[in-house]
């Protein structure tokens, strides 16, 4: 079970870089960076978002109960970040700079990429809900394991 999940995990990973990198909007970001170190910086800070992200929003499903414990507070300490934040990621701001974005320019995960974030609906309740399946299903698998 470990081993299929984490397997899924990763997957997702992978995945939302791939999209992102394959996104036109950050193929032209990535060939205006004028040297190795700038693309590269741009790679770093694309996949780091994207663990942290998907992590956020799709920890529930690993079964390591130190990851399920960690999962459990990271998206309520996210929610609680943006709102002290003006509901931005400073993640996606370093990257909005380095690509030359408007602030206001979403990040390319899944959720954008699937275009739920254009939905004031979902930025102001389903995502929210949806975390909060995530932390419920969590705390079931620390409490049954």
């Amino acid at each position: 079970m470990f081993y299929n999940s984490t397997k899924l995990f990763v997957g997702l990973i992978i995945l939302a870089i791939l999209l992102d990198i394959l996104h036109n909007q950050t193929i032209t970001c990535i060939k205006n960076q004028n040297s190795l170190i700038k693309k590269s910086k741009v790679y770093f800070i694309l996949i780091v978002h994207h663990v942290l992200n998907i992590f956020a929003n799709f920890g529930w499903l690993l079964n390591d109960k130190r990851l399920l414990m960690l999962y459990i507070i990271s998206p309520i300490f996210m929610v609680i970040y943006w709102k002290f934040n003006n509901n931005k990621c400073d993640l996606t701001l370093i990257a909005n700079d380095m690509c030359g974005w408007n602030e206001d320019t979403y990040f390319n995960d899944f959720f954008n990429i699937l275009h739920f974030k254009r939905y004031e609906s979902w930025n102001n309740v389903y995502h929210k809900l949806f975390l909060l399946f995530g932390i419920c299903v969590a705390i079931y698998k620390l409490v049954k394991y």
